[in-house]
């Protein structure tokens, strides 16, 4: 008997911490995504040429200024 409660705690706790972790990661998750977002719109705006251009050619554009950035951080 004592050895289903504690198996019992046992399970109890490592779900409690696969939660915590869960959590954690999502909002790490979460954070990157707002900062690659940020780094996104404000290359665009400064380019100036995002609220001139056609979707698709603002699409193009973004992907071009995603490749710099990549080279440089390189």
């Amino acid at each position: 008997m004592e050895d289903h409660i504690k198996r019992r705690n046992h399970v109890a706790k490592m779900r409690s911490m696969l939660f915590r972790v869960d959590l954690k990661h999502k909002r790490i998750k979460q954070i990157k995504s707002k900062t690659y977002h940020r780094l996104k719109n404000k290359d665009l705006n400064q380019s100036g040429v995002g609220a001139f251009m056609e979707p698709a050619m603002a699409k193009e554009e973004a992907k071009k200024q995603e490749a710099r950035r990549v080279k440089v951080s390189l």
